[in-house]
């Protein structure tokens, strides 16, 4: 019989434990995965491949422990989750199962357990809505795509390749890479590039006001995309390192800051053999720029994409960067490092396929912590369209920022139309510092 099994969290674990414990709310690092199933479903063959699922991924039942100041994960060996279907009455019953969802979502998941709950709602024989709520430290945005790639193989029968690395094995690989003089190696390569670099100060407010809420505030069509598509390819560069520049530009023209500094979040996949295994990976990483008015846009763009990697192959988490990093938040250190954040994610989009059944992902809203970064910008990736979203925390004015999705709308039409221009020629040169 197999044994349950321990070991040293990673770092990234240990790191989001801590935000957990003290500056969590009762849902707020749960990522349930939600969908409506239309068809005649095989509960049977459902419970077969969520338990063959849990079986395959070690992090799927993996609890969490603190002994002796040290975090530990326990690896439980694999039981049946015993899936069962709830049956709800008829008439009112999608109404108290979106009730139940919601109060299933916004719950905190005992990690001590385990990191998964499983919830299967029958509205009727044709009709079900099913809820994987997983905690974060088991789990990240790659893994969702796995889990769900996966789970609809397993339910028509189909045989899933051998896996990789499970994720244990990984902690321990990246644990050996992050100490000794492997750790001051990396740690030395990031000497040189902290000089003369500064996160960018926020317009701040004397009292608390209301955060910018989630809702997409540029959103760029095929046209723009197509045309920064190409301007990247002139340069050698990616989508993700045009949008990055815009954004250092941006910084640039609103601060006056010359050589700003950024997070991002960086999926943390640094071995081939951990592509399809489920685990939390994401971890923070410094980006930074240099900005002059009489730079042209593309020599921009390739330095931002030198910069992604540069810390895709350093691979080294913002929080591990030397101690010199601290005086990035000013003489007086008021600012924390990852004040500002921004990342760019691609979205394939590509729907879950059931054999017979109809698949609709169900939203659910999530209490989430109060906006622990001071400016959070996320561009998402679609086939012809980009989507960006600026986050305010309350500290942060929210009209400081109210503009920024129309100027990257019209700096892409003018980065489409005169590629070559320099910062200072483009709209972000025309008195924006000043606003």
């Amino acid at each position: 019989m197999a044994e349950t099994r321990e070991f040293a969290a990673s770092i990234g674990q240990r790191l989001l434990w801590l935000m957990d414990r003290y500056r969590g709310s009762a849902g707020a690092l749960n990522e349930p995965m939600t969908w409506r199933l239309r068809g005649p479903l095989d509960i049977g063959a459902l419970s077969a491949a969520v338990d063959a699922l849990i079986e395959r991924h070690e992090s799927l039942r993996t609890a969490f422990l603190m002994r002796d100041n040290q975090l530990l994960q326990v690896i439980k060996p694999p039981v049946s989750a015993g899936l069962a279907p709830e049956t709800v009455c008829s008439g009112a019953g999608e109404q108290e199962v979106l009730a139940a969802l919601e109060a299933e979502t916004g719950s905190r998941i005992d990690i001590g357990e385990g990191p998964l709950r499983i919830r299967l709602w029958r509205l009727s024989p044709t009709d079900h809505i099913l809820c994987l709520n997983i905690h974060h430290l088991a789990m990240d945005r790659r893994s969702a795509t796995v889990i769900a790639d996966e789970l609809a193989m397993l339910y028509s029968g189909a045989e899933l390749p051998p896996s990789g690395w499970q994720y244990a094995a990984w902690a321990e690989w990246q644990r050996d890479r992050m100490s000794g003089t492997r750790l001051a190696e990396l740690r030395h390569a990031w000497t040189d590039r902290l000089q003369d670099v500064q996160v960018p100060a926020l317009r701040q407010v004397s009292e608390a006001a209301p955060g910018a809420g989630p809702e997409p505030d540029c959103v760029l069509g095929e046209r723009q995309v197509s045309g920064l598509q190409r301007l990247a390819a002139d340069v050698s560069a990616g989508l993700f390192a045009v949008t990055l520049a815009m954004f250092f530009a941006l910084i640039w023209a609103r601060t006056g800051v010359r050589e700003p500094a950024v997070a991002s979040v960086f999926d943390g996949r640094d071995r081939p053999e951990v592509a399809d295994t489920v685990g939390f990976f994401e971890h923070l990483v410094l980006l930074r720029a240099s900005v002059r008015a009489d730079q042209p846009m593309t020599d921009l763009i390739a330095a931002a994409q030198a910069e992604i990697d540069f810390a895709a192959a350093n691979g080294l988490p913002l929080h591990l960067l030397p101690p010199a990093a601290a005086r990035l938040g000013g003489p007086d250190g008021a600012r924390r490092i990852d004040d500002v954040v921004f990342s760019h994610i691609v979205c394939l989009d590509e729907p879950v396929e059931f054999s017979g059944l109809r698949l609709d992902h169900v939203p659910v809203s999530l209490e989430r912590t109060e906006e622990r970064f001071g400016l959070r910008v996320l561009f998402a990736e679609y086939p012809g369209q980009l989507v960006g979203m600026f986050h305010c925390a309350p500290k942060v004015m929210p009209s400081w920022a109210a503009g920024f999705g129309g100027v990257f709308s019209r700096l892409a039409d003018e980065l489409v139309e005169r590629p070559s221009a320099t910062v200072g020629r483009t709209t972000l040169g025309a008195g924006l510092r000043r606003v």
